[in-house]
């Protein structure tokens, strides 16, 4: 609720919102567009409920992949138990970005 609250609140100031997560099959997986903000569903294996295998071969290629197809500026990272949010936080790192963890 808080990524998705805050995603629109940027995106109602007229900022380029993307949300980043793994996929929840059957319904989100891939990229959707929820309520005017890009949703990027990475199929990264889930091993319980939002938990996924931290997997720094598959995500950090990915993460780079589309923090500069989609010419990222800002980075928000959430939980700090999110291997994905650590391989796109470390990613936007290298890349010289700004990142935001809380």
């Amino acid at each position: 609720m808080q990524i998705k609250e805050l995603s629109l609140f940027l995106r109602d100031r007229i900022h380029k919102v993307i949300v980043i997560t793994h996929c929840y099959p059957p319904k989100y997986c891939g990229v959707c567009w929820i309520d005017g903000v890009k949703t990027y569903y990475l199929p990264f294996p889930v091993i319980t409920t939002n938990i996924v295998f931290p997997n720094f071969l598959t995500d950090y290629p990915e993460a780079k992949r589309i923090l500069l197809e989609e010419k990222i500026d800002v980075i928000h990272t959430h939980q700090s138990t999110s291997p994905l949010g650590l391989s796109f936080g470390m990613q936007g790192y290298h890349l010289g970005m700004r990142v935001v963890h809380t």
